[in-house]
């Protein structure tokens, strides 16, 4: 790491608490606007774990196409996903896939939310009208 490089780093981790506590009031806001769309169901945070929010993770209902979901909240409302935690299962990607031979199918529930699971937009300056945009956009591209 270069010197500029770890001088910007200490300065930002000088307001990781604020950084912090700005990404879990978005996560309050998605948790209690999601509850009215009956297509996707946050990932619940067990009560003894704290999450910093790096992602806000969610899960579609069967059938649904993550594509075309992201595909349109991108194009009809200007809303591009993070990237999600990983589009393909660990067992999937290919450095697994070809030094153990594992295939499709071995991990089903893997498998089955991997395809389906999506990281709403999160970060430090997001305002709470920005996170009502979010969900009220996916709200739409889901009707």
């Amino acid at each position: 790491m270069s010197e500029i490089h770890a001088a910007i780093g200490l300065s930002q981790f000088r307001r990781l608490e604020e950084f912090i506590r700005n990404r879990r009031r978005i996560a309050r806001i998605y948790d209690e606007e999601i509850k009215r769309i009956d297509k996707v169901t946050p990932v619940k945070i067990p009560p003894e774990m704290k999450s910093n929010y790096y992602k806000y993770v969610a899960i579609l209902e069967k059938g649904i196409d993550r594509s075309t979901v992201k595909e349109e909240l991108k194009g009809k409302y200007g809303i591009s996903l993070s990237g999600e935690i990983y589009e393909l299962p660990c067992h999937l990607q290919p450095i697994f896939k070809n030094l153990y031979g594992f295939r499709g199918g071995e991990l089903p529930v893997a498998e089955d939310i991997c395809q389906r699971q999506i990281c709403l937009p999160v970060f430090v300056t997001m305002t709470e009208e920005q996170a009502k945009y979010v969900v009220d956009s996916l709200r739409e591209v889901l009707a």
